[in-house]
């Protein structure tokens, strides 16, 4: 018999949750463990006008998406980035469907970021 989690719990070994930019900030500077890999899933007009340093550019809209996400290791941990947090959310719940074992979706995305006075690359 298979045990379907509780609505906010999440299986033993995995973490799959939104954050504060500000943690999320601390998770990309931090010295140990494994440094997380930035997926920003917005399109590339908008990625093109800024992005966290180091991010790759994963369009959620594009064709291919699916597959593209799908075929990311999953030991590595991930944060996702959009413009408000909407489409990073969605894409988060994605990586827990597809087995996802450490991600995270910045809160208010890279708006709240910007604004809570974090370096923004340009794009």
């Amino acid at each position: 018999m298979e045990v379907i989690p509780e609505q906010g719990s999440e299986p033993v070994g995995r973490v799959l949750r939104e954050i504060p930019p500000h943690s999320a900030y601390r998770m990309l500077c931090g010295s140990t463990g494994l440094k997380p890999t930035v997926l920003d899933v917005r399109g590339a007009p908008e990625f093109s006008t800024g992005c966290i340093a180091g991010a790759v550019n994963l369009d959620c809209y594009a064709e291919g998406f699916l597959g593209r996400l799908a075929a990311l290791p999953r030991v590595r941990p991930y944060i996702v980035c959009c413009q408000d947090g909407g489409h990073s959310a969605w894409v988060l719940e994605l990586m827990y469907y597809l087995g996802f074992r450490e991600a995270y979706c910045i809160t208010g995305g890279l708006a709240r970021w910007a604004k809570d006075g974090l370096p923004v690359d340009s794009g």
